[in-house]
């Protein structure tokens, strides 16, 4: 049984294309890759992997002449065709590369850290509005991958439309390329920008709220920095 591995390619710039993931797209029989991602790849036998639909079978019929890497962008455990191809082909058979998430390294570059936060993709699926904000307002970060009609700006409008105008938010677009365009402001500021129609985007919840709770403490008297206990009414340590 030949093998099929699957790769996780990064945001886009070779530079983030993990070793391990590069000496497998290397060794396979044959490599299908998205069209931003086959210029990149070290095998001559190779093709873009076209049409979805039509690729499990595509895939099948390489697998019948040697070893077959598909190279998805990102990690290939997120909002992937991993999925997909798990249901064509037995799990014995598949090796998992992990790659560099494009949230994940959208996250990096905002200086953020992710353990609260969500995620979301506009990608092939319904977009709900209800579960991003309500994360937003209980102090979650939340990440969009977004698509032409849920661009960042959009999110932005969005927001605005909800009563969330201040809202901490950022656009990214092209990212790990040399034209990389990220942008942060808050929603109001990033609602008239333009976005490449690949991009993603964050509501840093936790800021707003942060923001909003201190705000609230300076209005009761209490100076920045200081905690206070609601049930005693009094200040328990100055910051």
């Amino acid at each position: 049984m030949n093998q099929l591995v699957i790769i996780g390619g990064g945001p886009g710039n070779g530079d983030y294309i993990l070793p391990a993931a590069a000496r497998a797209m290397a060794a396979a029989d044959f490599v299908f890759a998205d069209q931003s991602f086959i210029s990149q790849i070290p095998n001559p036998n190779k093709d873009v992997y076209g049409s979805i639909l039509k690729m499990p079978d595509r895939v099948r019929e390489k697998l019948n002449e040697g070893s077959v890497a598909v190279v998805v962008s990102g990690d290939p455990l997120f909002y992937s065709l991993t999925k997909l191809l798990k249901a064509h082909f037995p799990g014995e058979q598949i090796r998992i590369i992990p790659g560099i998430g494009s949230l994940g390294y959208f996250a990096a570059v905002c200086q953020k850290t992710v353990e609260k936060a969500v995620y979301f993709s506009a990608h092939g699926r319904e977009l709900d509005i209800k579960p991003i904000l309500k994360a937003a307002l209980a102090g979650r970060d939340v990440y969009l991958l977004c698509d032409r009609e849920h661009s960042p700006d959009w999110l932005a409008r969005t927001l605005i439309q909800n009563g969330m105008a201040d809202m901490p938010v950022a656009g990214g677009s092209r990212l790990s390329y040399p034209d990389e365009q990220i942008v942060k402001g808050t929603a109001k500021e990033l609602s008239h920008m333009d976005f490449d129609p690949l991009s993603v985007a964050a509501v840093f919840g936790s800021d707003f709220c942060a923001r909003r709770d201190e705000k609230k403490a300076v209005s009761s008297g209490i100076r920045p920095g200081a905690l206070w206990d609601p049930g005693e009414k009094a200040l328990l340590k100055d910051g």
